[in-house]
Parts: C-alpha cells; structure tokens; sequence
C-alpha cells in the first residue's frame, strides 16, 4: 500500500486504497509507463481519485478494451463491460459506504 497525502504525494498520511491491477491480477501495470503499459496505470492525471494511483480506481472512465478481454466496440461498449465488473461494483459499493460515515 503506497502512503500519500491528501494531494496524492508521497509520504504523507492518506493509505491509498488496492487499484484495479491489484485486484484483477491483469499482469499490465508492473511498469506505470511505456508502450506496453495499460492505459489506466499511465494516467496520472486521476492519481489520487478514489484513493487510487494513477487512474487505478477509475479504470471505467478510461479507454482500455485491448487489455479487459475485449477488442472491438464503441467506449461506451466498454463501459457497459465495466458496469458489470467485481472491481467497479466494489469501488462503487466503498464510495457510498465512505459517504456514511
């Protein structure tokens, strides 16, 4: 678990929370950058949001069917797909969970 503060930088207090490669065991984000890495472990520009690194817990909002199982389809197909995804409904359920307490 990589620690953070509440900006995402390291070393801070804020625990980040398992990201979609943790949790698929998919085999695409040993590396954050380069060609063969996915598409979600590169955007750093959602590093932080639902406590995730990079877009790790908001895998549904990036375009990244080649490496999900499908290869054809419209991103709004994928994101159907994603809808019905463990890891989506997961991070969804602890959303709301949070906003209780």
């Amino acid at each position: 678990m990589i620690k953070t503060d509440t900006k995402g930088q390291p070393g801070g207090y804020q625990a980040m929370k398992k990201n979609c490669w943790e949790v698929k065991s998919c085999g695409r984000c040993t590396e954050m950058s380069g060609e063969d890495a996915c598409a979600v472990c590169k955007e750093a520009k959602l590093h932080g949001i639902n406590g995730g690194v990079n877009g790790g817990r908001t895998c549904w909002s990036i375009p990244h069917k080649k490496y999900c199982g499908t290869t054809e389809g419209t991103f709004s197909d994928e994101l159907s797909n994603c809808m019905e995804c463990d890891f989506y409904k997961m991070v969804l359920n602890s959303f709301w969970e949070d906003s209780k307490s």
